[in-house]
């Protein structure tokens, strides 16, 4: 048998996840939202996350699975949610799946190395709107 070259494994950054925090951060003050937000590797394991005064215990919660389900499948975890309202009720059953809108993956070109996830914004894409506000502050 021939030597296999290693795998190349890439991940979001300290550096690039606390950058995503700051900048999500920043627009739920300016939404004058109480939510958390969570940044996580390729594997789904936290790099950075808060929860702002007066956003309950919960809401981390949520926030950590969102992120945990956009880092595992690439997507955005509102298709989830969408699947779901389509009548995909085989989703509810899945471990590392919450069909709800708020993760986004975060990409280094078609490859997912992290996600990005909020919850306890308001209106019905005030998650997303802070999250993607922490996804541009990598461009």
């Amino acid at each position: 048998l021939q030597a296999q070259q290693p795998i190349t494994h890439h991940s979001v950054s300290v550096e690039q996840a606390q950058a995503m925090l700051h900048a999500a951060y920043r627009s739920a003050v300016q939404r004058k939202d109480n939510v958390a937000i969570v940044v996580v590797d390729d594997h789904g394991d936290v790099i950075a996350s808060l929860r702002m005064d007066g956003a309950k215990a919960f809401v981390y919660e949520l926030a950590r699975r969102k992120a945990v389900t956009s880092a595992d499948w690439g997507s955005p975890s509102k298709n989830f949610q969408d699947a779901l309202a389509a009548g995909r009720t085989g989703l509810l059953a899945m471990d590392r799946v919450i069909p709800l809108a708020g993760g986004l993956p975060v990409k280094m070109g078609e490859e997912t190395i992290g996600a990005i996830a909020t919850s306890g914004g308001s209106g019905a894409d005030g998650d997303t709107v802070i999250s993607q506000a922490g996804l541009d502050a990598l461009k």
